[in-house]
């Protein structure tokens, strides 16, 4: 499947529209397949996701999301830069 390059911007705006309607699981949705885009989209979906969680005042789900946003993809240089650090710092135990 071919994706648009203005996809992301319609999933945000549907996200938003979702949102405004407290249709919180349709908002959490559209910006999944932000995430899932990846990139700064992938950001950019994180953020709402954590913005809608708290408007909704389900504070615990926004909490999780920020910490999974957080996280470094698997296989980014990110996480492999993280792992051989903790190699080098179990060696010098």
């Amino acid at each position: 499947m071919r994706r648009s390059p203005t996809a992301p911007i319609f999933l945000e705006r549907l996200g938003a529209v979702d949102r405004e309607r407290n249709k919180t699981a349709l908002a959490i949705a559209a910006y999944q397949k932000m995430i899932e885009l990846g990139g700064e989209q992938a950001a950019r979906g994180y953020q709402n996701q954590v913005d809608t969680w708290r408007e909704a005042k389900q504070y615990d789900k926004a909490v999780e999301v920020a910490q999974k946003a957080l996280r470094p993809a698997p296989g980014s240089r990110v996480e492999a830069g993280a792992g051989r650090r903790a190699d080098g710092l179990r060696q010098d135990r």
